[in-house]
């Protein structure tokens, strides 16, 4: 069993390369959510066998503590007037679930939350999820 597992952006997944999005630990260790393979879906048949993470009622729970560690006039991760980042919340939202649903297990995995996004990565570190950037992802492909 793998004792990490990865969460993917599609900012991080849209600049793999053909060859990199077949990887085996794509497969095998990662999760995109449903929005991430909407937004993938030039790529689609590259991404097909990357397990699909659903919003849950749990998952929305958890997005309630994200949307609320955003201050108010904080656009930087959200801006729905400019249709930006809607996507990101959810994201971290599922990184929360399934890292507090892994706390409960006998052999808990990581949860990595890869992005390329500054806002991202700066709202999963006051959230306690770890993040890791594009190109340290594609030093273990």
């Amino acid at each position: 069993m793998n004792d990490v597992v990865y969460l993917l952006d599609n900012n991080v997944l849209s600049r793999l390369t053909r060859e990199q999005r077949r990887a085996d630990l794509l497969r095998t260790q990662c999760f995109i959510t449903a929005d991430v393979l909407h937004e993938a879906r030039g790529f689609a048949d590259e991404v097909r066998d990357i397990p699909v993470r659903p919003v849950t009622k749990a998952v929305l729970a958890r997005l309630v503590r994200v949307m609320h560690s955003i201050a108010p006039k904080d656009t930087s991760l959200v801006d729905l007037y400019a249709n930006k980042g809607s996507a990101d919340p959810v994201l971290i939202a599922i990184a929360l679930d399934i890292m507090e649903t892994e706390q409960d297990t006998l052999m808990p995995r990581r949860i990595i939350l890869v992005t390329g996004d500054k806002a991202v990565s700066s709202t999963c570190q006051r959230l306690g999820v770890t993040s890791l950037g594009f190109d340290d992802f594609v030093q273990m492909l």
